[in-house]
């Protein structure tokens, strides 16, 4: 159910974000600060298990997206 309502909220949002800006892609926003996003949530917490674990979901993350 949890993941229905994300999925849900998600659309709306792309929706809104339409109206706001026509021109704004939110895939192409992702792939642009992908670095930085994993960056800020690794933290000081960075062990060289974590780091390999959080660039695998990275990976994982960034094929999921839809292509452009």
């Amino acid at each position: 159910m949890s993941l229905t309502l994300l999925g849900k909220t998600l659309l709306q949002l792309d929706e809104v974000g339409k109206i706001l800006d026509p021109t704004f892609d939110p895939n192409a926003s992702i792939r642009h600060n992908v670095a930085e996003l994993m960056s800020r949530r690794m933290g000081k917490h960075v062990t060289q298990g974590s780091l390999f674990r959080s660039l695998l979901e990275m990976k994982d993350f960034v094929g999921g997206l839809p292509s452009a």
